[in-house]
């Protein structure tokens, strides 16, 4: 049923419902996906509704309205059947032509908006369904006119005139309403009838509608009967939400349609994702034909599956689905080749067949695979003929009654009528709910129509019918009764809520009022404060009431703290009021005042049975009476309230006599006779009655139980059917038999954890072998604990059951509170008896002197009975215990999951949700499950979405009410009974109000409860535990109370030094808690100045304290506790009044203790709402939090090992931004650099303007700034990365202010030598004229005569040739540089102190360079200077690594001068000794220096190297440059010129063939640095190797590596990154040409070309509108021309300088001439750049990504990991995220050749000594102090280490030995563990991170 307070509500939900369906409807919201619901709306569907509600004014509308959803059928499409419409095809086709234009912005910014219209129009995704078909049967009623306040009632009157209405729609009957009137013609459309409701006058109109069905039809029963006989009726009833993007629907169903489908398909997917900021993927074809050959493969083996254990062959199926829709992200796969398959079909028959013989207990888990496997898949598969019989099978019913066989109409409704009889005398004449309950679940085995069940139900359910013998004046009676009650639900806001719907996470929750300490201010607001008041137990609550406004102002009365109590009594008041003769109500029509009882039963009848608990267990605390009995205001029911008060326990106590109480006489007089008289009364009654007693005699008189309704009736019968098998057991043998995985096997594991975090070296096995050792005694503990747990044993298989089958969470709960109140009975005698003896023996202790040997006996007794008071506990926390180590004992040790598995963190994050503490660190063995743990969050994520919580901790001393303080503060439920104190730490969730959420700024708080510290039976443990315990709790809370019982010095000096040791650990980590001091029980203070005192006590211990941690942890910046956090000492302590006010345990809360409560909340909440403006966190933050946390406490230093995941998430996200920015910065720098460099070539720039470069620059940088600043406010993770904004703009205008440079650099350089070469070019141009003339002469003299080619030429040649040498021979002699004599003069210089320098240089034959150890290596002495060092294979290795660096960069320094195209300069061989000079005097090598001989020899053969490139570098500078040269190359110009001058006015096609060929090599250069960056974008974007940042792309070299598994590449990748980097990427700019061949490289270049083109034909056309404009020369027009194209192309005027003096006069002409040779010029080009381009390329590309991905080269001095900063020079300590064993760099244990295989990480937290090679020892704890490189490295102690290096090292361990001349043995030796990783594994590894 729905209900509508307005005509557009009711008439959206409709539409939605007939247009999305049942399943998509409650998430649309009427078009919150985009969808037009008017849009394709079928009209014939409700049109008669839709008439009806055009009619309805907008206000005073309500309409309730009931349907029935019939589905008779489903279909669901396949991918490959989904098409496009045509208008979606013609869209599709045009977005791609745009594709094929121009790169341009704006262009781009057009085809994005077309992009996202066609998502407007048509959708991005199409729904493959399934598609429900059927139909649905609508029941409206409709009021209109009437008064607001009038809405109760008039819900009520429609819901009663609707119920009446379609039982007579039903049944046909005749049915009256309210008058009288008959209604048996109501199946008509609409029908509309004056009905009348008490004292209300309003209309109701009543109809049906229909979707679906025939329209024709009389009545339900004929409208369903002939919808079901014809399919031609069926309408879509709902939708599935299975959706195929439309990139997948181009690439699956038309390829053919589009040039390019691919390049579509991501266009559309890469606007998706911009638009929408989804991810989005694309289906790649030669993926999903390998997923479809794994699918064929696997059902080949399924063909000989034989059926013996269907649970686990049914879970391979599961895992196989699961596997193959991760893969596709659907279940195409799956339903269209698995399920059609004949082997599966066949496995699946015999499947069921093979189950029908085992019981129906056996097959509910199968049944459930079975629905999961089919379910809806199934419905599309038309090959599968037995699968009716098998869905039928798996939905059959349990309990098989005899069916009724209905052959007529006519029979359904006699057995109706029948059954309605039936029902009606059994439910008049019995009181046995019982009896009724059977009478109707008769009724519904006899009909299976779920429709008619329900509304049969609906009638019968009633306890009341109106054919009661009752007479008239009863029935009277008991409307007012009803009319009075339900003015009092109305007046208090809680008519919703009736019948006990209320749940306690109705009013638990964290509302405004909880912050702003407000009073009510209308009656509707009561209930809340209330509730709110119980809540805080304040016992005020029931001096709670507002008076009427025409009596007084609104004013609240309710005791306050500053009232006595006698003072004011609401109740007198209320009492003199209702008799007042001066102000009768009548003639005031002046309600009565509400009298807090009222409050207090209207939200008792509104209460579910879990609130009604809460709420008088809280009355109970408040030492209120209870009402035992509850009358039912409507019907006189009565009914006995024994689930509320079962969680009730009272004790009395007799309390000795005060001396007030001796001098009162009278007093004590009254109490002996009220003794007295009580005695007398009890020994006259022979009977004492419990209330299960009084239950018995309340059932009698036909009372109903609470308790006897069949959801909790269930629950008990299931949680004592367990009992009935603990009773079998000795208690402290129950948690070792049936909870055996928390026993001893749980504490060996956590101890064999811990040593993981404490590896030391054992006898002759190094760290490594000792963890491995670990690793697999570990792995056998969980092994064990698997044994013992399957098969689930007889308690946790029927819990867990329970658990995961009860889908109500109220029912779990139910169960859940039976089994705790029965485990309570079982345990509380024995416990009582231990305690009693534990009390003894302490008390014992106390008489007795102190002897050391007793001492210790008595320990051991003490923790004796402290280990079987353990053992004896039992409780709810110990079944979810278990069920955790369950869970983490499958994830460890087993690699298959089942759906236990899956279900078991679910079922404690629903638990939790519903309000129930979750254990967080196990209590017994102080150890936190992170796994399960970790899953529990993970589930929580998935249920409420990733919410932000708020953590909120408590601390304190044992016993000291911290428990009780949270129960006061928010209603919570952690143990607060002193026999079961917390242990561990517990969490529970309270949520927000949602109206509040926005304001407060987070959805959740999470409270912490945590055992008390020094807790007497943890006195044996050091204090240790207690500070864990307390970093703990304070890194996870985002406020941690500290909660202080009295104000005993010494108590608080235990606790104030674990707590102010804690926040400094959060400091040094930076994570930044507040707190707040709580003192409890510090009698009656309010004065502020009272607690002066106090509070500077507390201050001065605070800051004491805080001094001397900060000398512990060396911070030289903490003096007092608030330069640790955040400290006021004025308002960050409270003080409490006592808890009781009085002796307990009569004496009610203490009024001041809640009034203290509200203050400490109000502060909380305010302090939480300024937090959520700083580091909220969220529910998978929080998950990161405690494995943080966790992890670092394990370690001995906290400081040195907290790993803070959230930030490291974070950092990565934002770092792979900055990649994005980056290249977009540099791209825009290059493309400027481009430009610059045309105009210089072009001679247009002479001098460059760096204001101009700048401000363009600046421009993107500016832009690239606001996406940072936008990015780092909007992220989730904006508190996070806000204290890393400042870096990284300071990275950003690093970068930026260096590309600036480099583009200056280059042009001034470029500038410097155009300056350089304008004498010589000045030569060139007036040999040229000169040249040019005498061209021009010949030309006229032979001008009026036709030539041919070849005649031309004939003419020309001879005369060219005596040109030339007229020229020449004027010209002075060239002189050539002495390259051989300037290296040897400059050698001789370099090396003049070496005596033999000459003869060494003239003996010198141009051999190779070779390293001789002996001349070139000199090895150091030790530090004493006693001896000689050896040479060692690391050294030589060393020397090696270092000649190669020095070659290297000689030769790319070499190159770089050489690619400049300048002449030689001797000075380049003086960079060449510089390079040398600096590489041999590194300073990080200690044992061994290079000799000069060294340097001698390496010059020598670099400086020959180099002599021959500069020599070749001369002479293309010569040809390029020397003017007889010139002239050569000039001869093709002047012949052209001569040409057309010859040819007069016939000559432009000449001019422009001339125009054409110095154009096309300008094209050609041009294309190759656009396509190069467009490429490398390119790239860039689409391999995942080079979209995010280099320790990405390292990852993927890891990947690349381990596939190859070539160690030559490992060799040089470990030993010298950089380049090996390098040759990475260019290897894969190669594999990019090859593997995407040539469509892209030619749509790259189809795009260029479009640039270009448009360019110059730009170029064309402005050039001749402004030369025609101006009547220029062709001259002029060629000024114009290259102007244009000045910065697009390297095309200099001066190069046309033979054909400027033309005698051309038609421009236009020109014009065509030139456009006309565009496109077959530009195809030349075309195909010429295909051919030659890749190669000019590749070195090109490759340096673009290199230096893009660039960043610090630093390697780890011990492992050789690289540092992944992307800032090459960047500050601060180099880290990397893993190491790896030291193996890799050649280290070697002391003083042999045994391997050290240890990891950095694993040897900076133990007590081994680095030896260094200048023999000094270093710790590896301090390492830092060997200085050097070590001083430099940041790392952390981390016992999670990669497992690729493992593998490395196992795979190539002989060639590790054969090069370190090492051995792998002793404590090099591998452990085993390392042998059984498989490359499979390492790649599975590297790939999930």
């Amino acid at each position: 049923m729905k209900e509508f307070t307005s005509s557009q509500e009711e008439s959206m939900f409709t539409q939605t419902l007939e247009k999305l369906g049942f399943s998509i409807t409650a998430l649309a919201k009427g078009g919150g996906w985009g969808i037009s619901l008017e849009a394709g709306m079928d009209q014939s569907m409700h049109s008669e509704s839709k008439k009806i509600q055009q009619s309805h004014s907008t206000h005073s509308y309500f309409c309730s309205t009931k349907f029935i959803y019939i589905p008779l059928a489903s279909c669901i499409f396949p991918i490959d059947q989904l098409q496009l419409s045509n208008a979606a095809l013609q869209e599709l086709k045009y977005i791609e032509d745009l594709l094929g234009q121009s790169e341009d912005p704006d262009k781009l910014l057009l085809l994005r908006h077309r992009t996202e219209a066609f998502f407007q129009r048509f959708g991005s995704h199409a729904d493959q369904g399934p598609l429900h078909l059927g139909g649905i049967y609508w029941w409206k009623a409709i009021s209109e006119g009437f008064q607001k306040e009038q809405l109760a009632e008039v819900k009520q009157q429609a819901a009663e005139a609707l119920d009446i209405y379609i039982r007579g729609s039903y049944s046909g009957f005749g049915v009256n309403i309210g008058t009288g009137l008959d209604m048996s013609d109501s199946h008509s459309k609409k029908a509309s009838q004056r009905t009348t409701f008490q004292n209300l006058q309003t209309k109701v109109q009543l109809s049906v509608a229909q979707t679906g069905g025939p329209p024709e039809a009389n009545g339900f029963f004929d409208w369903k009967a002939g919808l079901v006989a014809n399919n031609q009726t069926w309408c879509v009833i709902d939708r599935g939400l299975q959706l195929v993007p439309v990139w997948d629907i181009v690439l699956s169903s038309h390829r053919s349609d589009f040039k390019d489908p691919h390049k579509l398909a991501n266009c559309l997917k890469d606007d998706y994702t911009v638009l929408t900021e989804l991810n989005a993927q694309i289906q790649e074809r030669e993926e999903l034909l390998s997923i479809e050959k794994e699918a064929r493969i696997f059902l080949q083996d399924v063909k000989s599956w034989k059926v013996f254990d269907p649970e686990e062959q049914l879970k391979r199926l599961i895992n196989f689905m699961q596997r193959l829709r991760q893969k596709t992200e659907s279940y195409t796969i799956w339903t269209n080749i698995c399920l059609k398959d004949r082997g599966l079909q066949n496995f699946l028959v015999n499947t069921v067949n093979f189950c029908k013989n085992i019981s129906i207990y056996e097959t509910k888990f199968i049944k459930s695979q079975l629905s999961h496997l089919l379910d809806p898949h199934i419905y599309v598969v038309r090959n599968f003929l037995q699968v009716h019989s098998i869905m039928e099978w798996i939905f059959q019913s349990e309990l098989k009654e005899d069916n009724v066989h209905i052959n007529q109409f006519s029979d359904l409704i006699e057995i109706l009528k029948k059954t309605q009889n039936d029902l009606r005398d059994v439910k008049a004449n019995s009181k046995s709910t019982e009896l009724v309950e059977e009478a109707q679940r008769k009724l519904t085995n006899k009909i299976c129509l779920e429709e008619v069940i329900k509304e049969l139900q609906s009638v019968f359910h009633e306890k009341k019918e109106r054919h009661d013998s009752h007479d008239n004046e009863n029935k009277k009676e008991e409307v007012i009764e009803n009319r009075a009650f339900q003015d009092l639900l109305q007046r208090l806001g809680l008519e919703y809520y009736y019948p006990r719907k209320m749940s306690r996470a109705d009013f638990q929750l964290i509302h405004k009022t909880s912050v702003k300490n407000t009073q009510p201010c209308s009656e509707r607001e009561l209930p809340f404060y209330f509730l709110q008041k119980l809540l805080m137990l304040d016992y005020g609550l029931r001096y709670l009431i507002i008076k009427h406004e025409e009596y007084t102002e609104n004013q609240v009365y309710s005791i306050t703290s500053n009232q006595e109590k006698e003072a004011f009594d609401p109740y007198e008041d209320l009492l003199e009021e209702s008799v007042s003769p001066t102000k009768p109500l009548a003639a005031t029509n002046v309600r009565p005042n509400i009298h807090p009882m009222d409050i207090q039963m209207a939200i008792l009848h509104c209460a579910d049975d879990f609130a009604r608990q809460y709420i008088l267990d809280k009355l109970s605390v408040c030492q209120f009476a209870l009402p035992l009995l509850i009358p039912n205001p409507c019907n006189a029911q009565i009914e006995f309230s024994l689930w509320s008060l079962r969680q009730i326990r009272r004790s009395w106590q007799q309390v000795g006599k005060s001396i007030k109480e001796e001098k009162d006489n009278y007093t004590n007089q009254t109490n002996r006779e009220l003794t007295t008289t009580i005695r007398r009364l009890l020994e006259l009654s022979n009977t004492a009655l419990s209330l299960e007693n009084c239950a018995q005699v309340a059932r009698k008189q036909g009372m109903l139980i609470d308790e006897d309704q069949r959801d909790c009736k269930e629950a008990k019968e299931k949680a004592e059917a367990l009992m009935t098998l603990l009773r079998e057991m000795e208690i402290p043998q129950v948690k070792e038999n049936l909870l055996p995985l928390q026993g001893k096997l749980w504490q060996l594991w956590c101890k064999k954890d811990k040593e993981l975090y404490h590896l030391r070296e054992k006898g002759n096995r190094s760290i490594e072998q000792h963890k491995s050792e670990t690793e697999t005694e570990k792995q056998k503990i969980r092994h064990k604990q698997l044994r013992k747990a399957f098969p689930l044993n007889a308690l946790m298989r029927p819990v867990l059951e329970i658990l995961q089958n009860l889908s109500e969470t109220h029912t779990k709960l139910y169960f859940l509170q039976w089994l705790n109140v029965a485990l309570d009975n079982l345990t509380a005698g024995h416990l009582e008896n231990l305690n009693e003896k534990k009390k003894a023996l302490v008390l014992k202790k106390k008489e007795e002197a102190p002897k050391s040997s007793s001492l210790k006996d008595w320990q051991k007794e003490i923790e004796a009975i402290s280990r079987e008071i353990n053992d004896c506990t039992l409780g709810i926390e110990h079944i979810l215990r278990e069920a955790g180590q369950i869970y983490e004992a499958l994830e460890e040790a087993s690699s298959q999951t089942n759906a236990l598995f899956l279900s078991l963190p679910q079922m404690a994050a629903d638990l939790m949700i519903s309000g129930a503490p979750i254990e967080l660190m196990d209590g017994d063995v102080s150890y936190v499950p992170l796994r399960w743990v970790a899953a529990v969050f993970d589930k929580l994520s998935e249920k409420l979405g990733n919410k932000r919580l708020f953590v909120l901790s408590v601390l304190g001393l044992q016993s000291s009410g911290k428990s009780t303080l949270l129960n006061a503060l928010f209603g919570l439920q952690f143990t607060v009974s002193a026999g079961r104190c917390t242990r561990g730490a517990y969490m529970q969730l309270l949520k927000v109000e949602e109206t509040f959420t926005a304001e407060l700024g987070f959805d959740f708080v999470l409270v912490v409860d945590t055992e008390g510290l020094r807790a007497p039976e943890l006195s044996n443990k050091s204090q240790k535990h207690d500070n864990e315990l307390a970093t703990f709790v304070i890194g996870l809370g985002s406020l941690t109370l500290i909660n202080i019982m009295g104000e005993n010095p010494s108590e608080m000096q235990d606790i104030l030094q674990i707590v102010v040791q804690a926040f400094m650990r959060m400091k040094q980590v930076k994570i930044s808690p507040s707190c707040l001091f709580v003192h409890q029980n510090v009698g009656e203070v309010t004065a502020n100045d009272d607690t002066m005192d106090g509070r500077k006590w507390l201050e001065q211990r605070l800051d004491k304290m805080a001094a001397i941690a900060a000398e512990e942890e060396q911070c030289s910046d903490v003096t007092c506790f608030s330069d640790v956090i955040k400290f006021d000492v004025n308002t960050h302590v409270y003080y409490f009044a006592h808890l009781w006010d009085g002796n307990p345990p009569m004496a009610p809360p203490n009024p001041r203790y809640s009034h203290n409560v509200q203050e400490l909340r109000n502060r909380i909440l305010v302090t939480a709402q300024q937090e959520s403006r700083g580091s909220i966190m969220k529910i998978s933050d929080v998950k990161f939090r405690v494995q943080d946390l966790w992890r670092a406490l394990l370690n001995e230093n906290f400081i040195f090992s907290f790993r803070n995941t959230q930030e490291v998430m974070a950092m990565s996200k934002l770092e792979t931004m900055y990649n994005s920015w980056t290249w977009e910065l540099r791209s825009h720098v290059q493309r400027l650099q481009d430009q610059l460099i045309n105009q210089i070539q072009n001679g247009k720039i002479q001098a460059l303007e760096t204001y101009t470069l700048e401000a363009q620059v600046t421009e993107i940088y500016e832009a690239i700034k606001q996406k940072l600043e936008k990015y780092v406010n909007e992220d989730p993770d904006s508190q996070v990365l806000v204290q890393w904004k400042g870096n990284f703009e300071n990275k950003l205008i690093t970068l930026k202010e260096a590309l600036i440079l480099d583009v200056q650099s280059k042009a001034k350089e470029l500038i410097h030598f155009k300056k350089n070469q304008e004498k010589l070019d000045s030569k060139k141009s007036g040999y040229e004229k000169e040249l040019l003339e005498k061209s021009r002469n010949l030309a006229l003299s032979l001008n009026g005569t036709k030539f041919s080619e070849e005649e031309l030429h004939e003419k020309f040649n001879p005369l060219w040739e005596k040109w030339v040498y007229d020229v020449s021979s004027s010209l002075p002699p060239a002189t050539e540089p002495e390259i051989e004599v300037d290296s040897e003069n400059i050698l001789l210089e370099y090396f003049k102190k070496e005596k033999d320098i000459r003869s060494i240089l003239q003996n010198y034959s141009g051999e190779k360079f070779e390293i001789n150890y002996d001349k070139h290596i000199k090895m150091n002495r030790k530090s004493l200077g006693l001896f000689t060092m050896t040479i060692e294979p690391q050294d030589k290795h060393s020397i090696n690594m270092t000649t190669d660096c020095i070659i290297s960069k000689v030769n790319e320094t070499v190159n770089k001068i050489c690619q400049q195209k300048h002449d030689y300069n001797l000075n380049y061989f003086y960079e060449i000794l510089r390079i040398i000079e600096e590489e041999v005097k590194s300073p990080t090598q200690k044992r061994y220096t290079f000799t000069r001989k060294y340097e001698i020899d390496l010059s020598l053969c670099l400086f020959q190297t180099a002599s021959v490139k500069f020599r070749e570098m001369h002479k293309a500078f010569k040809r390029a440059n020397d003017p007889v040269n010139y002239l050569q190359s000039k001869k093709d110009d002047f012949f052209m010129s001569f040409k057309i001058s010859c040819q007069g006015a016939s000559s432009i096609k000449t001019f422009v063939d001339f125009l054409w060929k110095k154009l096309t090599p300008a094209v050609s250069s041009t294309i190759r640095k656009n396509m190069a960056l467009k490429i490398a974008g390119d790239i860039r974007t689409t391999c995942r190797a080079f979209n995010e940042n280099r320790a990405n792309l390292e990852k993927h070299i890891l990947i690349s590596l381990a596939e190859e598994e070539n160690f030559d590449n490992y060799w040089q990748y470990l030993h010298n990154p950089e380049s090996f980097f390098k040759n990475y990427i260019e290897n894969h700019v190669k594999r990019y040409f090859s593997d995407t061949g040539s469509e892209k490289i030619k749509t790259f270049l189809q795009m260029s070309l479009d640039d270009i083109k448009n360019a110059i034909l730009s170029a064309i056309h402005v050039s001749t509108a402004i030369a025609k404009d101006k009547s220029s020369t062709v001259s002029g027009w060629l000024d114009l021309f290259c102007d244009h194209l000045g910065s697009t192309l390297i095309f200099p005027r001066k190069d046309l300088i033979s054909i400027e003096h033309q005698e051309i006069k038609d421009i236009e002409f020109i014009k065509e001439a030139m456009s006309k040779a565009l496109d077959p010029e530009m195809k030349k080009v075309e195909q010429n750049c295909l051919s030659k381009l890749v190669e000019e390329m590749i070195p090109e590309i490759q340096k673009m990504l290199s230096e893009h991905l660039s960043g610090c080269w630093k390697q780890c001095p011990f492992c050789k990991a690289i540092c992944t900063n992307t800032i090459p020079t960047h500050e601060g300590d180099h880290s990397v995220p893993f190491h790896r064993p030291e193996a890799l760099s050649g280290m070697s244990w002391y003083q042999t050749d045994h391997f050290a295989i240890d990891f950095c990480t694993s040897l900076v937290a133990s007590d081994y000594l680095l030896i260094l090679k200048d023999g000094r020892r270093i710790p590896y704890k301090t390492y830092r102090q060997a200085g050097g490189e070590y001083a430099t490295w940041s790392i952390t102690p981390d016992t999670s280490t990669q497992p690729y290096w493992k593998w490395f090292v196992c795979h190539f361990r002989s060639k590790l030995e054969e090069k370190y001349h090492r051995r792998f043995i002793n404590k090099g030796e591998i452990p085993d563990a390392w042998n059984k990783i498989t490359k499979q594994d390492v790649l599975d590894d590297l790939k999930k991170h």
